[in-house]
This record gives C-alpha cells, structure tokens and sequence, in this order.
C-alpha cells in the first residue's frame, strides 16, 4: 500500500501509511484466550475481564440487536465456565 500524504503533520513525520477513507476497518480479533490457569488462579473473574470481553461480543454482534447488559452477562457466563466455577445464582 503505498504512503499517502496526509494534512496531520505528525503523521507526516512519523510516515504513517494511511488507509483510503472508503477502505473498512476490520474488527479486532480477541487476544489469544489462555487458561485462567496459566495466568493465575482467581476465585471469581475481575470486572476488567469481563470488560474486555463483553466488548469483544459487542464487536463480533456487529450491530445486530443487543444490550451492553447482555453482552456483560454473556461474557461473565463464559468467563466463569473458563474458569471452571459453577454459573451464578439468579
């Protein structure tokens, strides 16, 4: 791709290669899941966990119907069977 010249000045400097503006951003892929295990033994998972989780569930719906509370409840629920915990009490 070749380099583009570009009104930012810092990007002018530094060389960014910029997309064309039509171009789509792809959607991250998740990081590399890891058994909770080789991290750290944990009683419960944290929010930060969660977290980053459900945001990558909020990613892969890609605009299709759903709430930011699902996609945390989902991600807990996925995140707790990882780590071997039995699922929350409602």
């Amino acid at each position: 791709m070749p380099v583009t010249t570009s009104p930012n000045p810092v990007e002018r400097m530094v060389g960014f290669i910029t997309r064309p503006p039509n171009e789509k951003r792809a959607v991250p892929a998740p990081p590399k899941r890891r058994s909770i295990n080789e991290v750290f033994t944990l009683t419960e998972p944290t929010g930060a966990q969660i977290r980053e989780r459900a945001y990558y569930i909020y990613l892969a719906r890609a605009g299709k119907p759903g709430t930011p509370e699902q996609d945390w409840l989902q991600a807990e629920r996925e995140l707790r069977e990882e780590m071997g915990l039995p699922p929350r009490k409602s």
